[in-house]
């Protein structure tokens, strides 16, 4: 009786969470994740070469898809809530011979609802699965973004606007479980399903002042996303920022 009461409970407080989602989700997108904490490495950066960093991200995911599975869901509800722990190993090595950057990732993935506050943002963990994948860097990943600025004005912000994940694969936990890092073995499978992503980092435009210098980049000021095919999507302050901070963000499709 304990164990139907208690799923009930979630049950109830993931209608709660779940129905609400982000605002934007395109229907074609499958899950949408922003970083909202990253710690990057210096000491790795400086001794081996590797961009190692560690980052918590929060987003949601569509019903019915692998990280928001049917069974897990009341009728009628829409959408998942997601929070993820995870790394990533970018070897900086290729940067000097002009090679595109490649790394690693992995992330614990866990759909979670509210438990004890409904105004809250949701911390029980109601469903989890870690995920690895492979990452591309290319200097030329939006070839089109230069005749859609202004000519007296350039991006400000990151060295490249897109990164990639590729040979994505989500292995889903019997029961959840929290992980804050990799564990010692990663997981080589069943696969429950395979993905793709971009990762979209957010950049400003600016124009140069009278000296010929770049003009320095504020906090609070409007942000964009670069495209797919290379046009501007602007960032919303509401919804994509965290403390006025506009967030890296993460579009899955699953395959």
């Amino acid at each position: 009786m304990k164990g139907k009461v208690t799923h009930s409970v979630l049950l109830m407080s993931m209608a709660l969470v779940v129905a609400a989602g982000l605002p934007g989700l395109a229907a074609a997108q499958e899950a949408r994740l922003y970083e909202v904490v990253e710690n990057l490495d210096g000491m790795a950066l400086e001794t081996t070469g590797h961009r190692v960093s560690n980052w918590t991200a929060e987003g949601t995911a569509d019903a019915g898809t692998p990280f928001c599975p049917p069974a897990l869901l009341p009728p009628g509800v829409t959408s998942c809530a997601i929070t993820a722990f995870g790394t990533d190993d970018i070897d900086l090595a290729a940067l000097a011979a002009g090679a595109p950057l490649v790394g690693t990732v992995w992330a614990n993935i866990v759909a979670v609802a509210n438990l004890d506050n409904v105004v809250d943002g949701p911390e029980l963990a109601a469903f989890s699965g870690q995920i690895t994948g492979k990452i591309s860097v290319q200097a030329d990943s939006a070839p089109n973004a230069a005749a859609a600025m202004h000519r007296k004005r350039g991006m400000v912000g990151p060295t490249v606007p897109l990164i990639y994940v590729r040979e994505g694969k989500f292995f889903a936990d019997p029961t959840p479980i929290v992980r804050t890092s990799p564990p010692a073995l990663l997981p080589s499978g069943p696969v429950t399903a395979s993905f793709d992503s971009t990762f979209r980092l957010p950049f400003t435009l600016a124009g140069r002042e009278s000296d010929g210098r770049r003009e320095r980049p504020e906090r609070g000021r409007r942000a964009f996303y670069m495209g797919d095919d290379g046009h501007f999507i602007r960032v919303d302050r509401e919804d994509e920022c965290a403390l006025g901070f506009p967030l890296v963000r993460a579009d899955v499709y699953f395959r």
